[in-house]
């Protein structure tokens, strides 16, 4: 199974805590809402755009309602549904990908939206503190 997990790294922490100030107590909730809603959608779809195609003539993952999440504290975790668990071979260059450069295209899709969801949060926070 291809997945990967986001959550807030140490310098996004920094600063969330600032924007946090006096709201401490209704600050989990805000981040929460916005990662197992708006955020996790961004990502989801940042993921599902880089999902690489192959050229054989069949449905491809990125055609497909193919990934899924779990949300946990502060973060949330995606993965390739069971029928689209065989994306894990492009991803690490195994299997069938063997011997071709690896496509980690959960990090890039991650990547490309990472600096925009923690800017949302930090719009979120400010609204609360308004």
């Amino acid at each position: 199974m291809a997945g990967i997990n986001f959550s807030l790294e140490y310098e996004d922490v920094q600063k969330i805590q600032q924007a946090i100030g006096n709201y401490e107590d209704k600050a989990e909730d805000v981040i929460n809402k916005y990662m197992h809603g708006e955020g996790k959608d961004k990502l989801m779809k940042s993921i599902h755009n880089c999902i690489p195609v192959s050229d054989r003539n069949k449905k491809h993952a990125r055609d497909a309602d193919s990934l899924t999440s779990k949300n946990f504290n502060l973060g949330i975790r995606i993965t390739t549904k069971q029928k689209y668990n065989y994306l894990v071979f492009p991803m690490t260059a195994s299997g069938t990908s063997q011997g071709k450069s690896e496509k980690p295209f959960m990090e890039e899709g991650v990547k490309k939206v990472k600096d925009n969801v923690v800017n949302e949060i930090l719009d979120k926070l400010r609204e609360v503190n308004i």
